[in-house]
C-alpha cells in the first residue's frame, strides 16, 4: 500500500534512514519545512519502522535541549 503523508524536513532523513527506498519524495518543502512524500508500508513492521523512526527523531531532538 502506498501512503502520502506530509512531514518536515528535519524528520525526512530519520524516515529515509529507517526505510530507505520506501520514501519518494513528492514535492519541494514549503516555507514552513513541510513536504509531501511517499511511503511503501507492506505491513506492521513497516509501520513500527515509521514509528521509530519519530522515536529517534524525538530522543535526539530532545538530547540537543539537554546536553550543551
Amino acid at each position: 500500500m502506498i501512503v502520502e503523508i506530509f512531514t518536515h524536513t528535519d524528520r525526512l532523513v530519520y524516515l529515509q534512514k529507517n526505510m530507505g527506498g520506501k520514501i519518494v519524495v513528492l514535492n519541494e518543502p514549503d516555507e514552513t519545512g513541510q513536504i509531501k512524500i511517499s511511503v511503501e508500508v507492506d505491513g506492521a513492521l513497516d509501520v513500527m519502522e515509521i514509528f521509530h523512526a519519530g522515536v529517534s527523531y524525538g530522543l535526539d531532538t530532545m538530547q540537543k535541549v539537554f546536553v550543551k
